[in-house]
C-alpha cells in the first residue's frame, strides 16, 4: 500500500512519529512523510533526508496528491489529512486516544493493526557530516525549551556546567536564541547557538552525554543513541518519554492540585528538582556512558504484510467514545486489507465509506456527552468527517446538536 503518515506540532513530536514510518517500512509499505507545520517544516525536512524509511518528505499539503495514496494516518497532533482523504481509510491520534500512553507508543498503534509485531523501532534523524572536534567526555546541554513554554527551564543548569568542568567534562551549550538567559550564563562556555538540525543531531552522536530540560532536542538525542538525563515539571513524563533505554528522566514529584499540562490550572514547578538530586544523575550517566544498544527488528517483507484478520471488526459490546474511536481504527484496517486482496478498489472505497459515515455519527453523538473542550473538538470533527462520506444532513444536524448542547 501507499501510505501518507503526517507528524505536526514541535520537533519531538515529529521526530516521535519516525517509529512508525520504520515499521510500516519493514512491513513492505511505501511511505511518505508530511511535515504539517509551516513555521518548523523546512527548517526539519533536512533530519528526515536520505532515509530508506520513508520515499519522499513533504512540508506542504499543496505538494500532496492525497487521492494517491490508499490510507493517512495522522500522528498525535493535527489532523489535516484525515479531512483530505476518505472517511473510513485513515487513523488518527490526539489527546483523546492518549490516555497516559507514550507518544511514539501511540503512533505505531496503526502499524500493529497492519501487522506490525517487532520492538518499538528507535527514532531516526539524519546527522550531518560536520566535525565538531569534541574532547572525551565531553556534555552537550540544552537549557532552553518551547518559547510558548519557558516554565519547562530548570534554573540551575549553569552550576551544573561548573561542576562538570571541575570533573574535566568540557561543555558545549546549544540552542536558539529565544533559549538564552536573561542572564546569558551560557557566554561563560562553548556555544552551539542557531544550528541547522542535521549538525544538531551531528553534535550529539559526536558527544559523551546530555543533558537538558523536556524539548525537541531531547528527542534528536534519543534517535542518536546517546546518554544522559532530561527533566520534566510541568510537561507529561509518560507521553513525552524519549525513544531511548539510556536517556534517563528525573520527574519533579506533583503536589494537590498541581497538573502537567499548563492549560490545566497550577503545574508542577521543574525547580522543585533540586541541583544534588540531578547531579546525582548526572554523575551516574557519566560514570558509565553505554550508548543506546541496537534492537532487533524484523526482517523487511519481500511483499506487503497482509493483516491476519478474516472479516470486519465487531462493534464493541459497550459503546464508548473510546471503544468506538478503536474500532474505527481496527475498522479502517479492514478496510486497508480489502484494498490489499481485491481489484475492486472503487468498490470497496464506497463500502468503506458508508460505514465509515456511520461510526463517525455515533462517534459525534458519544463524544457529545463527554465534557471537557477536547470531547466537543472531536465531536465536531466526527460530524464534520460523518458530512464528508455522504451523510450531509446528518451531519450537519449532529454539528448544531453538538454546538447547542455546549452552550448550555
Amino acid at each position: 500500500m501507499r501510505i501518507l503518515v503526517e507528524v505536526s506540532w514541535g520537533i519531538g513530536n515529529m521526530v516521535q512519529g519516525t517509529p512508525l514510518c520504520r515499521a510500516l517500512r519493514l512491513l513492505g509499505h511505501e511511505v511518505d512523510l508530511f511535515l504539517n507545520n509551516d513555521r518548523l517544516a523546512d527548517a526539519v525536512a533536512p533530519l528526515f533526508a536520505e532515509w530508506d524509511a520513508v520515499a519522499k518528505v513533504f512540508t506542504r499539503a499543496t505538494e500532496i496528491d492525497f487521492a494517491s495514496y490508499d490510507v493517512g494516518i495522522c500522528c498525535f497532533g493535527e489532523h489535516l489529512t484525515a479531512t483530505r482523504m476518505p472517511p473510513g481509510f485513515w487513523y488518527d491520534f490526539g489527546w483523546y486516544n492518549l490516555r497516559g500512553r507514550n507518544e511514539a507508543e501511540l503512533n505505531l498503534r496503526p502499524a500493529r493493526l497492519l501487522g506490525y509485531t517487532g520492538p518499538l523501532p528507535p527514532s531516526h534523524v539524519h546527522c550531518s557530516d560536520r566535525d565538531f572536534e569534541l574532547e572525551p567526555g565531553t556534555v552537550v546541554l540544552h537549557a532552553g525549551c518551547d518559547p510558548a513554554n519557558t516554565a519547562k527551564r530548570w534554573p540551575h543548569w549553569g552550576e551544573v556546567c561548573k561542576r562538570l568542568q571541575a570533573c574535566g567534562n568540557p561543555v558545549v551549550i546549544v540552542g536558539t536564541d529565544a533559549d538564552r538567559s536573561t542572564s546569558n550564563w551560557e557566554a561563560a562556555w562553548r556555544c552551539e547557538f542557531n544550528l541547522p538540525l542535521t549538525d544538531v543531531a551531528a553534535l550529539l552522536k559526536q558527544a559523551t552525554a546530555y543533558m537538558g530540560n523536556d524539548s525537541g532536542v531531547g528527542h534528536i538525542a534519543a534517535a542518536v543513541g546517546v546518554p544522559g538525563v532530561l527533566l520534566y515539571g510541568p510537561s507529561e513524563p509518560v507521553k513525552n518519554a524519549p525513544n531511548s533505554k539510556v536517556l534517563r528522566q528525573l520527574i519533579a514529584p506533583a503536589q494537590d492540585g498541581e497538573g502537567r499540562q499548563l492549560t490545566t490550572g497550577p503545574v508542577v514547578p521543574v525547580e522543585r528538582l533540586s541541583l544534588s538530586e540531578v547531579w546525582a544523575a548526572v554523575e551516574a550517566v557519566l560514570e558509565d556512558p553505554q550508548r543506546d544498544p541496537a534492537r532487533e527488528l524484523p526482517a523487511p517483507a519481500d511483499e506487503p504484510v497482509v493483516p491476519d484478520i478474516s472479516g470486519p471488526p465487531p462493534k464493541p459490546s459497550i459503546e464508548t467514545a473510546d471503544s468506538m474511536e478503536e474500532w474505527l481504527q481496527e475498522l479502517t484496517t479492514w478496510h486497508a486489507r480489502q484494498l490489499m486482496t481485491t481489484d475492486n478498489r472503487d468498490d470497496v472505497l464506497r463500502a468503506g465509506i458508508r460505514e465509515a459515515a456511520r461510526a463517525h455519527l455515533r462517534l459525534s453523538s458519544l463524544w457529545r456527552r463527554e465534557p471537557g473542550g477536547v470531547a466537543s473538538a472531536q465531536a465536531s470533527f466526527h460530524a464534520k468527517a460523518a458530512m464528508r462520506a455522504g451523510a450531509p444532513m446528518r451531519g450537519f444536524a449532529a454539528r448544531v446538536i453538538n454546538r447547542l448542547s455546549r452552550g448550555r
